[in-house]
Formats: C-alpha cells, structure tokens, sequence
C-alpha cells in the first residue's frame, strides 16, 4: 500500500513509519489525528479521550464512521490474505 499512499502525498518518511508501526514525526493537523486514531484503535482497541475530542472535531461523528468503517474493511482483507496465505503481488 506505500504506491497508494505515496500518489495519494503522504511523504516517503510517514509511510516508512506507518509500515514499522510507527507514529510518524512528519504527518500534521488532520493527517496526524487520523494516524494516531488508527494507531490506537488498532493495537488497543480503543482511544483516549482527548484523541477521540481531537478526532471529532476535525472529522465530525460521520467521519469517524466512515475512518472506522474502512479501517475494519482493511482489516477484514487482511485478515483473510493472511488465512489463506495470498502472496503479495510483484
């Protein structure tokens, strides 16, 4: 996923430290706030209170629906490229 995120603009370095689950240092504003939710959600299955504050005022009740929403659809996939061993694409 770093070619999408890369033609999407994240810089090389976030997504360098995305992939080694890492907050990245160069990510700003409303980019920064997305990562970190994803982060925090994702390893422990819930966030804190001032990140949920920060994340809804950016991205409203809706948007973090639709963060959450894709981030379970991300993971679902990957969840079944992992059971059945689907190699990665050359």
């Amino acid at each position: 996923h770093s070619v999408l995120a890369a033609n999407a603009g994240i810089d090389k370095a976030a997504i360098q430290a995305l992939a080694h689950g890492e907050a990245p240092t160069s990510l700003h504003g409303d980019e920064l706030i997305a990562a970190q939710l994803a982060q925090q959600l994702s390893k422990n299955h819930r966030i804190d209170e001032a990140l949920y504050r920060d994340a809804e005022a950016a991205f409203g009740r809706r948007g973090l629906f639709d963060i959450v929403a894709l981030m379970g659809q991300y993971l679902t996939v990957s969840a079944l490229l992992s059971l059945f061993e689907v190699p990665a694409p050359s």
